[in-house]
């Protein structure tokens, strides 16, 4: 790492924390001069009020940590261009152009994806042809730039090593600075087929899941809003330990329930349901009255055998069963006319898409 260049580096990342503190200084002022109650004003400066308190929100949640990557991109026939890569997008209010990139923009796919040479990314407009010249990684703490790291790799194994050597703590991180390639493919896949990621306990799922939700506001804003999106999930425990990763990367509003909660709300009302882990307290504790009509014994050999591959198997008979007889095996008539044969309704029952 050249000195020179490492001055060159604390500077720019100096000028831009410093252009950040005036665009927020900017729109605090702005904002408290035009500190109007907007539910009776016009639906268009309703969604100016918004957005600038979006952009506020998001100035405040990365000025300590503007950006941690950097890709010199030459498009075919232009010039050269530095692009710092961020979790949020920022734009210059005065110029419109691009302070930081947001990780989920199609041109950051070359950081992700790309290698130094030939490259390509998919934009709106269609492939962008060019040429990476330079992609680079940033340790940044409290807008004090640490070291950066060039990499010419599809893995970004230096920033990974140190984000896995951070002391964890009880709540789920974002790692956009670290995706690794399966990972980016996951992420960006085609919004209009089903996806199953499927992995270990830690593997990351869940974290890839939640990126790839603010991948997709961020790309299809027009067709869908956050509130679109519903999570559902095990425990309240659960939806506490990710409940930061989607505001972190500048999501909010997604829908998030535990399986009982969603029921609840369709249902409409409150119904008493069976605690989970009560048998399994009573067993642990050994904790029996003739509430529990039989001996602990009992209950226990009965768990045994739902957690057996033999209980398994019956479940899935059981299952094949409904799959193979859930249709009548007859015509569907009304009135003694024939509307359609068996066979085509099965058909379309069973045809896949």
């Amino acid at each position: 790492m050249e000195e020179k260049e490492f001055l060159r580096e604390k500077e720019k990342l100096k000028k831009v924390v410093k252009q950040l503190s005036s665009e927020e200084q900017e729109l605090e002022e702005h904002m408290w001069k035009s500190n109007e109650n907007y539910s009776d004003e016009s639906y268009v400066k309703a969604h100016l009020a918004y957005l600038n308190q979006k952009k506020l929100s998001d100035l405040k949640k990365i000025k300590n940590k503007p950006y941690f990557a950097r890709i010199d991109f030459m498009p075919k026939d232009e010039k050269k261009e530095e692009l710092y890569i961020g979790k949020l997008s920022i734009l210059d209010s005065n110029t419109r152009k691009p302070i930081i990139i947001d990780w989920r923009a199609p041109i950051s796919n070359l950081y992700y994806d790309g290698r130094i040479g030939k490259s390509s990314y998919e934009s709106p407009e269609g492939i962008i042809e060019g040429d990476i010249s330079l992609k680079r990684q940033y340790f940044i703490e409290n807008q004090i730039l640490e070291k950066y790291s060039d990499i010419d790799l599809k893995t970004n194994d230096e920033l990974l090593q140190v984000a896995l050597a951070e002391k964890a703590d009880d709540r789920l991180k974002n790692i956009v600075a670290t995706i690794q390639g399966e990972q980016n493919n996951i992420i960006r896949a085609d919004i209009d087929k089903a996806l199953i990621v499927q992995g270990v306990a830690g593997s990351g799922k869940t974290t890839i899941a939640l990126h790839r939700i603010a991948y997709l506001i961020y790309n299809y804003e027009k067709e869908f809003d956050p509130e679109n999106f519903m999570i559902i999930a095990p425990t309240k425990f659960f939806l506490n330990y990710i409940s930061n990763v989607l505001p972190d990367l500048g999501v909010e509003n997604v829908k998030q329930y535990t399986f009982e909660d969603l029921a609840y709300e369709i249902i409409g009302k409150k119904l008493k349901i069976s605690d989970s882990n009560e048998k399994l307290v009573t067993i642990v504790n050994k904790e029996f009255d003739e509430i529990n009509n039989g001996d602990i014994e009992t209950i226990i050999n009965e768990s045994k055998y739902k957690s057996s591959i033999n209980f398994k198997n019956i479940v899935d008979e059981f299952l094949k069963d409904i799959e193979d007889n859930y249709l009548p095996r007859k015509d569907f008539i009304i009135e003694n006319i024939r509307i359609m044969r068996y066979e085509n309704i099965k058909k379309l029952f069973t045809r896949r898409l």
